[in-house]
């Protein structure tokens, strides 16, 4: 899960975490974050966002998730 400046919450599903990478690490755009598992033909990645109070990753729910297409 990455925390933005705007509060944002992006959550990535099946992937094997940068091992350099720890919590509160800042990151930017274009930093590798990991690589999607390997299920063979299954291989996929999930991603969400949300806007959770005070961007609290803990109260991520339906309410306040944010479509990330335009």
């Amino acid at each position: 899960i990455v925390r933005d400046s705007n509060m944002v919450t992006h959550t990535y599903w099946h992937i094997n975490a940068g091992s350099t990478l720890q919590i509160g690490d800042p990151v930017s755009p274009g930093d590798r974050l990991g690589s999607v598992y390997d299920w063979g033909n299954r291989s996929h990645l999930h991603y969400a966002e949300h806007l959770p109070p005070n961007g609290d990753w803990q109260l991520r729910a339906p309410i306040n998730s944010r479509n990330p297409l335009p």
